[in-house]
């Protein structure tokens, strides 16, 4: 994913099937391409979109991130131990 600007905004609108159109600075910045899958979040009255593959890296990321600490903490447990 690229990453051209810490903070990217454009202005877009509802069309009337409830679809938007992310504008081209922002799908050319991330790399979004026709058809991709973008998650989509609401909470407080505020939409949140980030394609799918961003929050599966996260989630990977996360998930690695717990397996190493997982085995740091029963490396300490064992050296403890003995």
């Amino acid at each position: 994913m690229k990453t051209s600007a810490p903070f990217l905004h454009g202005k877009t609108v509802v069309g009337s099937r409830g679809q938007i159109v992310i504008p081209h600075n922002i799908r050319s910045a991330l790399d979004i391409r026709a058809r991709e899958e973008m998650i989509v979040f609401a909470k407080d009255g505020k939409i949140i979109v980030m394609p799918a593959k961003s929050l599966e890296q996260l989630y990977s990321q996360m998930l690695g991130n717990l397996d190493l600490l997982r085995s740091k903490t029963s490396r300490k447990r064992r050296s403890a131990r003995r």
